[in-house]
């Protein structure tokens, strides 16, 4: 986890970080199985390197507490749509009970991203 990347997602994005930034619709917040923290999985449009749809972004710096933006250790995205139950229902069985077990609400990845602050230590926060 980077400290820049925390700091920025303190922040909160600029108007041109959000205009240039990938988009994710729908979308989950997941904790990460290999690594812990917060993820998000989602449906990408517009990431400069990575091909296919269907995305996991890297661990969650911050997020915006409406679920409209998120800062990862690598970059911005714009948040679209939360998915929903029958958006995990329309995935293969493994993934979507997977998915199930590992979802989080808002405030959870609020928490998590809190708790990498304090372990950068930026423990004002």
């Amino acid at each position: 986890m980077t400290l820049r990347s925390l700091r920025l997602g303190l922040r909160g994005p600029e108007p041109i970080d959000l205009d240039q930034a990938p988009s994710l619709s729908p979308w989950y917040p997941i904790r990460d199985p290999d690594l812990g923290g917060a993820i998000l999985i989602g449906i990408q449009t517009g990431h400069p390197t990575l091909e296919g749809y269907l995305i996991n972004t890297s661990r969650l710096c911050g997020m915006c507490s409406e679920g409209k933006w998120a800062r990862t250790k690598t970059r911005w995205y714009q948040l679209g749509e939360r998915a929903g139950p029958s958006d995990l229902r329309r995935l293969p069985q493994q993934y979507a009970s997977c998915l199930s077990a590992l979802g989080l609400t808002l405030p959870e990845v609020q928490q998590d991203i809190a708790t990498d602050r304090v372990s950068a230590g930026m423990s004002h926060v």
